[in-house]
């Protein structure tokens, strides 16, 4: 089992944002929700982040969990979300472990920095979820 690194799991973020922003837009459009890229006021960011947020979390509690492992950028990059054993994560784990990484978002990001310097290559969500991420 090899484990993937910080700047593979990087980009595989990238791609996924890139992917949730489509997303996003087209059930802003369908549901007429605040447009994220189009806002007029404080408040108007405030409900678009919320949404953009909810987008996020599903879509990465969603592509974690069904047998792909992870989302788009997962698949391009040839990595997936484990658990210790290279087995598929529980729900349970899956939603923790998204949860956590939201949580990580009002620190900057900083703490995604642990796979840097972790023996495992893991963030403090994967610790937390007794997750890890692998090559394919």
């Amino acid at each position: 089992m090899q484990l993937s690194g910080f700047l593979r799991r990087l980009f595989a973020f990238i791609i996924d944002f890139s992917v949730i922003a489509i997303i996003y837009s087209g059930i802003a459009m369908f549901f007429n929700w605040q447009n994220y890229f189009v806002v007029e006021s404080l408040e108007d960011i405030m409900v678009a982040q919320q949404q953009m947020l909810m987008v996020a979390f599903l879509y990465f509690c969603i592509m974690d969990y069904i047998p792909t492992q992870g989302g788009v950028g997962k698949m391009i990059m040839r990595i997936k979300v484990t658990d210790s054993n290279g087995g598929r994560l529980t729900l349970f784990k899956v939603i923790f472990r998204n949860l956590i990484k939201i949580i990580q978002l009002f620190v900057f990001g900083l703490t995604y920095l642990t796979i840097i310097g972790s023996k495992k290559k893991q963030g403090l969500h994967d610790m937390a979820s007794g997750s890890l991420v692998i090559r394919r």
